[in-house]
C-alpha cells in the first residue's frame, strides 16, 4: 500500500507539474506581448544630374586676361579699358549692393576683358548660339565684354535700376547688330537686349595702320632692303668677338644660311664711323640698316671709301667712293636695331614674338588716340557677358553628318568638342560628341574645323578636304555623312599669338 501511495502521489507531482508547465505557457502567450524591433528609415537621396558650366575654356593653359581697376563705390569712376582700342566704362556713384540688396561703401575690384578676334572667342569658350524660341540660331559676332565686380572676394551686384555704362569698341561698321546678355544660370541662354546704332569714326584705320607701321618692318624674316655693312661684323657678333672662331668660321655656308633666316644681307662695305643711335655713340658696323633706295650695291663696294653723313627724319646720306676715283655710289639708308639684340635670339622666337610686338604697338598708338572704328554703347543691368550679335540667316550654311578620322586614338569617355570657326561670318561654334552627326558648315566655305585633344594638343581638319566639299549638293540633301580626316598639329600652344598661328586666324581685330 505504501508503494502503491507513493506511485499515486509522484504521478500526482508530474501531472501537477505539467499543469503549471501549461499555465506558465499559456500565460506567456496571452499575457505581456514582445515588443517589435524598429527599424532605420533610410532616406535614398536621388543624385542631381550634374550641371556643366555653361562657359569652359577649351585649352587650360591659355585664357582672355582681365583688365583690373578698383573704384570708390561712393565717388564713381570712368576708366579707359587697357586694349586701348577705345573702349571707355562709366561707373556711377552708389550702384553696387551685397547679395541682401544693401549698398556698400568702399574699394571695389571691376574686372573686365573684351574679345574681338574669333580667336578671342574662341579661347574663353564663350557659346555663340542662341535658342530663340525652340530654333537653334548662331550669331555672327561684333565684339563681347565680360564685367564682374569684387569686394573683399566676394561678388557684388548693381542695385536695381542702375547701370554702368559701357562704350565698346568695335571693327564691325554695319548697323544691323544686337546688344545680348548671357544668363549663365537661369535660362543658360543669350538674352536679347536691344538694337544698336554704333558712332563711326573714320580716323581709326588710319591711326591702326600708323602703328603697324612701327612695327611691321620688324617681322623676321625681313622684307626689303635690310643690311649689315659686311659678313665679318655680322660673324663677330655672332661668335662674340672670339677670334680663333671667328677665323674658323668666316667661310662656313651653314652660318650664312642662319643669319640669312633673319632676312639679313651683308654688303662687304667696310665702314668704320659712328653715329648717334638711340642716345648712344655706335658703330655703324655693329647696326642693322634699311636701304631706302633700290639701286643696287656697287660691285666694288668692299675696297671703296665710306662716309656717313647725317640726312633728315632720321636717315643719313652714305657715299661710296672708289680708289682714284674710278667709281662713285651714293644711297640713303637708315639705322634699324643692333645686331647684337637682333642675334640674341633665334628667327623663330623674333616670328613668335611678333603678335605681341604688332599688339603693343597698336596699344600704345591707341591709348593716344583711344579711337575705333565703331563705339556700340551698352548699359549694364548685371555683371556678365554682353555680346554684340547679328543672327546667321539659314540659307547661309549647309548640315553634314560627320565622320571625323583622328591620327591618334580618342577615348570613348573623352567628352572632347569639334569646334568650326568662320572669320568671313565671325563666329565661332562647339560641338560635343553627341552632335557630330549634325554639324553646320557655312555655304561659302573658309572655315576652320578643329577639336581640341588632351594635354591642350589641337587636331586640324585637313584644309584641302573642306574646300573639296560640294556644298551646292550638301545644300541638297542635309545630313549626308562627311568623313574627313584631323591631323594632330606638331606647333606651340603656349600663347594667344600662338593658337591664332596654328589655327591659321587673326590674333588682332585689324
Amino acid at each position: 500500500m505504501e508503494n502503491r501511495n507513493s506511485i499515486v502521489n509522484v504521478t500526482g507531482w508530474i501531472r501537477s507539474l505539467g499543469i503549471v508547465s501549461l499555465m506558465c505557457f499559456f500565460a506567456a502567450s496571452c499575457g505581456t506581448k514582445e515588443e517589435p524591433k524598429k527599424t532605420k528609415k533610410v532616406l535614398i537621396k536621388k543624385a542631381m544630374p550634374k550641371i556643366t558650366p555653361l562657359v569652359k575654356q577649351p585649352l587650360s593653359n591659355i585664357s582672355i586676361g582681365f583688365q583690373e581697376v578698383l573704384v570708390d563705390a561712393d565717388s564713381g569712376k570712368t576708366f579707359s579699358v587697357s586694349n586701348a582700342y577705345g573702349s571707355t566704362v562709366e561707373v556711377p556713384t552708389k550702384v553696387f549692393t551685397d547679395s541682401l540688396g544693401n549698398l556698400i561703401s568702399g574699394k571695389v575690384l571691376l574686372k573686365y576683358r573684351e574679345m574681338h578676334t574669333m580667336n578671342d572667342m574662341f579661347l574663353t569658350g564663350i557659346p555663340l548660339s542662341y535658342d530663340a524660341a525652340g530654333m537653334l540660331k548662331r550669331f555672327n559676332s561684333a565684339g563681347m565684354f565680360e564685367l564682374r565686380a569684387y569686394q573683399n572676394n566676394k561678388p557684388v551686384y548693381l542695385d536695381s535700376g542702375k547701370v554702368i555704362r559701357v562704350n565698346m569698341a568695335s571693327f564691325e561698321s554695319s548697323e544691323a547688330y544686337h546688344a545680348f546678355y548671357l544668363d549663365e544660370n537661369k535660362t543658360r541662354n543669350w538674352i536679347y537686349l536691344k538694337d544698336l546704332k554704333g558712332t563711326m569714326n573714320p580716323a581709326k584705320k588710319k591711326i591702326m595702320r600708323k602703328a603697324m607701321q612701327k612695327v611691321d618692318a620688324f617681322k623676321v624674316p625681313f622684307e626689303g632692303n635690310y643690311f649689315a655693312f659686311n659678313y665679318m661684323a655680322l660673324l663677330d657678333v655672332y661668335l662674340n668677338d672670339k677670334t680663333v672662331e671667328i677665323k674658323k668660321m668666316r667661310n662656313d655656308l651653314t652660318l650664312q644660311g642662319k643669319i640669312k633666316d633673319y632676312g639679313v644681307t651683308w654688303t662687304n662695305v667696310y665702314c668704320y664711323q659712328s653715329i648717334e643711335f638711340n642716345g648712344t655713340k655706335t658703330l655703324a658696323s655693329l647696326l642693322l640698316w634699311r636701304k631706302m633706295n633700290k639701286e643696287p650695291w656697287p660691285v666694288w663696294g668692299n675696297s671703296a671709301t665710306c662716309n656717313i653723313t647725317p640726312g633728315t627724319n632720321g636717315t643719313y646720306q652714305l657715299e661710296l667712293t672708289q680708289a682714284k676715283g674710278k667709281g662713285y655710289y651714293k644711297a640713303t639708308i637708315q639705322p634699324f636695331f643692333p645686331i647684337k639684340s637682333l642675334l640674341a635670339f633665334s628667327p623663330s622666337y623674333w616670328q613668335n614674338k611678333y603678335n605681341l610686338a604688332v599688339r603693343k604697338a597698336i596699344n600704345e598708338e591707341m591709348r593716344k588716340q583711344k579711337v575705333a572704328d565703331v563705339f556700340q554703347a551698352l548699359e549694364v543691368h548685371n555683371f556678365g557677358t554682353y555680346n554684340i550679335d547679328k543672327l546667321q540667316q539659314e540659307e547661309d550654311y549647309v548640315q553634314i553628318a560627320l565622320e571625323p578620322e583622328f591620327d591618334t586614338e580618342i577615348s570613348p569617355v573623352n567628352d572632347i568638342a569639334i569646334y568650326y570657326i568662320n572669320e568671313d561670318y565671325r563666329t565661332v561654334i562647339k560641338y560635343p560628341r553627341g552632335e557630330w552627326g549634325n554639324i553646320t558648315l557655312l555655304y561659302r566655305g573658309g572655315g576652320k574645323l578643329f577639336t581640341v585633344l588632351p594635354g591642350n594638343k589641337i587636331a586640324m581638319a585637313e584644309g584641302e578636304e573642306l574646300n573639296k566639299l560640294r556644298y551646292d549638293e550638301l545644300k541638297q540633301h542635309p545630313g549626308t555623312r562627311v568623313a574627313i580626316r584631323f591631323n594632330t598639329l606638331n606647333l606651340p600652344m603656349n600663347t594667344i599669338g600662338e593658337i591664332a598661328n596654328a589655327l591659321g586666324i587673326q590674333a588682332l581685330p585689324l
